[in-house]
């Protein structure tokens, strides 16, 4: 190897090497903004996950009332419509509660007067879910509908004697508490069905209600993406079960936002390096020529006299 390229190759590393040093430091803390960005996240859904799991678990107790017409029995009106009307007085979150005998006719029935009129037809929009709970013997769960702006889930609730209750219950308090609940100065929270569907009245604003949805790539029931595509672009979020009511949810925020410190660090760090190490280059190349060049004039004279070659 030539004089010129093994001082040169040397005077090069000897400037790059602490900027490659600088260089791999700043992408290992770019690494860790991606890190404390997914974290956030996970963290968020997995609280709010409790948060419905345990709105859930207050549902199962509101309907608790169900012990009471179980022994109060078929055929006593009376007794039926004041445990109805003791539960609706006790929990605000009963919009709606009605009880249908064995034949599939409603005999009582208490509302939240504001949500629903005196002639709204219960049986017609209770009758899928009737017939699903009889055919199983088990609680039915319908969908979140909105009821003025209220979002209230239908379900039924089969007795043991063939009567069944039919109940839309409030979430208002849950949904207000998700509404409320930002990740970072733009991410909002949503809930999801089964499907990935947006429940309603959460993503009217973000990512928007033309959105399809978000079902996850793999079978995980939980998990962490950096890229979704929404309305209002490219997204990231984490989602988190809620095994109770077959809920999922997931915190969407901007990826130009939860990440723009780590997608412009990276760009900064690739552009430094290049202007670096053509500027390093340039330099070394005129400094390496300036030294080698005495060098090489006195080799070759080292060599003319080994050959006792002295006229020059």
């Amino acid at each position: 190897m030539k004089l010129f390229t093994r001082v040169f190759l040397i005077l090069l590393l000897t400037a790059l090497v602490p900027a490659l040093g600088t260089s791999l430091w700043l992408i290992r803390s770019n690494t860790a903004v991606r890190e404390n960005a997914r974290l956030l996240h996970q963290q968020v859904t997995l609280l709010f996950a409790d948060i419905v799991e345990s709105a859930a678990g207050e549902m199962n107790r509101v309907l608790g009332f169900v012990e009471d017409l179980e022994r109060a029995g078929a055929g006593n009106s009376q007794l039926e419509f004041r445990v109805l009307q003791r539960a609706v007085a006790s929990h605000p979150a009963l919009a709606l509660v009605s009880l249908f005998d064995a034949s599939g006719h409603e005999t009582n029935r208490m509302a939240d007067p504001q949500l629903f009129a005196q002639d709204f037809q219960v049986e017609s929009v209770a009758q899928p879910l009737l017939a699903q709970a009889r055919a199983t013997g088990r609680v039915s769960l319908g969908v979140v509908e909105l009821r003025e702006a209220v979002p209230v889930l239908p379900l039924v609730y089969p007795l043991s004697d063939g009567r069944v209750v039919y109940a839309q219950y409030s979430f208002k308090t849950l949904w207000r508490r998700v509404r409320n609940q930002q990740v970072g100065p733009s991410g909002h929270l949503l809930l999801l069905d089964a499907s990935g569907r947006p429940l309603p009245n959460l993503a009217a604003d973000f990512p928007g209600n033309d959105w399809p949805g978000f079902p996850p790539a793999s079978e995980e029931a939980s998990g962490w993406a950096d890229r979704i595509a929404t309305p209002r672009g490219t997204c990231v979020g984490a989602y988190a079960p809620a095994p109770s009511l077959g809920w999922r949810v997931l915190s969407l925020q901007p990826r130009a936002e939860a990440l723009a410190l780590s997608d412009r660090l990276l760009g900064e760090v690739a552009i430094f390096l290049l202007v670096l190490a053509t500027v390093v280059a340039l330099a070394t190349f005129w400094v390496t020529g300036r030294l080698t060049k005495p060098l090489r004039a006195l080799i070759e004279g080292a060599r003319r006299a080994s050959r006792n070659e002295f006229d020059r």
